[in-house]
């Protein structure tokens, strides 16, 4: 068989352009072949010409091709169907190649038969994606509108509260403008009562010292008319008067400079109670501005977890939207198989999906053993497992095949240490032969 593809005694296939000129020849010989032999036409391959049947298969897809071109066809298929043509001739004229190319040929079709099956299975996943892609969009739109609305509020709630605490300042320096007022207009009242005080004192002392005068003239010239003292005497007792008037003074003067600064105590307990109350009233406001400003922070700290727990539900959605995938709906296993329908809530309480699929596995092969001996579909005709499994999906679960063929596909894959779904897995993916298939049924 080998003898048909390679020519032994050469060791190589010479094909075009690999031997034209200009170009170096890059040859793998065969690992039995001697080094020294080499392809005569590596001689003589200075000016060899393109084949002419080589020219006429790159016309005639050229010609295809600009055909497809010139109506504007785009359709990969269309496009891959020249090609095809052409291999098919190459195939036909080299009769010696046939059936390794035919083999290639074959292997392609199914491998592209095989991507075509699994696109078209994933389309339903595709269109699934694309509504709950468009479902969490919607919801984020719905939940920044939220935000942003609580934000909106929240701004304006600040902007209340910081125009509040600029009409306190301006109350509290308004106040503080008043009370420096009232301090000079206390200080300007204090000096004039000081002074109208210091006036009436000296009044008041002058006037009793005219009375104590007047009373010591009279009783000095009682005391003459009475005694008739002498006039030496009498100039010796007002140089004692002056003297002592003079004592007074000084005494006097004493008592205005020790205590001229000294206020009323009814004026000083009368601005004492009024300093109270500005005092009082300025702790109020500081409460206030205080009380004000924690409600600030607090606010901002709202706002900043807010948009914390935003952010950390976008980091949900989009964790949900790469690992969320559809789950089956296992209830419908009751209608399947209802002579289990007791045994089912049973076998089902507390697994998990793989768990539910290997019990779903397990009864689906004693249900199909019980009945015959063979796979429905299979008979008189070569059907593969994943296609008879397909349809009876299909059968038997309508519009929600495409779960349970993912759901069962990956639980399958991932159940590598159950020997019976491993195999059953390989025979599912056409891995091994369909013998196993016979022995797994077993």
């Amino acid at each position: 068989m080998n003898s048909n593809f390679v020519n032994s005694a050469i060791g190589t296939l010479s094909t075009w352009p690999a031997y034209g000129a200009g170009q170096s020849i890059i040859q793998k010989h065969k690992p039995c072949a001697e080094s020294n032999i080499r392809s005569p036409r590596s001689e003589n391959a200075s000016a060899v010409s393109k084949p002419r049947y080589l020219e006429k298969l790159e016309s005639y897809l050229r010609r295809e091709l600009q055909a497809l071109d010139s109506a504007k066809i785009i359709s990969q298929e269309l496009r891959l169907q020249p090609y095809r043509d052409v291999f098919d001739f190459f195939m036909e004229d080299f009769k010696t190649y046939k059936p390794l190319l035919c083999a290639i040929k074959n292997e392609y079709e199914v491998t592209l038969a095989h991507q075509r099956e699994r696109i078209r299975s994933l389309e339903p996943l595709k269109a699934m994606l694309v509504s709950v892609s468009e479902q969490c969009d919607k919801r984020i739109q719905e939940i920044y509108e939220k935000e942003k609305h609580e934000v909106k509020t929240l701004k304006m709630e600040k902007d209340n509260l910081l125009k509040m605490i600029d009409n306190l300042k301006d109350e509290k320096i308004s106040l503080q403008a008043q009370v420096s007022k009232l301090q000079e207009e206390m200080e300007d009242v204090y000096l004039k009562y000081r002074n109208e005080c210091d006036a009436r004192k000296l009044l008041i002392s002058d006037i009793n010292e005219l009375k104590h005068q007047q009373e010591d003239l009279r009783l000095s010239q009682d005391h003459i008319e009475e005694q008739g003292e002498d006039p030496v005497t009498l100039a010796i007792a007002l140089r004692m008067a002056h003297s002592d008037l003079a004592k007074t003074q000084v005494e006097l003067n004493t008592l205005k400079a020790d205590y001229g600064d000294v206020v009323p105590r009814r004026d000083f307990e009368k601005q004492e109670k009024t300093l109270a109350v500005c005092v009082e009233k300025t702790e109020l406001l500081q409460k206030d501005l205080s009380q004000l400003q924690r409600e600030h922070k607090s606010l901002l700290q709202i706002n900043q977890q807010v948009v914390q727990e935003r952010d950390y539900l976008s980091k949900d959605l989009e964790d949900l939207q790469r690992s969320t995938s559809p789950g089956p709906l296992w209830e419908k296993c009751v209608d399947i198989f209802p002579e289990i329908f007791q045994r089912w809530s049973k076998l089902s309480d507390g697994k998990t999906s793989g768990q539910l699929v290997d019990v779903l596995l397990t009864e689906l092969g004693k249900r199909i053993l019980k009945d015959k001996d063979f796979f429905p579909g299979m008979k008189g005709r070569q059907l593969s497992l994943s296609e008879f499994l397909i349809t009876y999906l299909q059968k038997k679960f309508g519009e929600a095949s495409v779960e349970w063929s993912y759901t069962l596909h990956e639980t399958c894959r991932i159940q590598l240490m159950n020997e019976q779904i491993h195999s059953f897995y390989k025979v599912l993916m056409a891995q091994v032969s369909g013998i196993l298939l016979t022995l797994f049924s077993a």
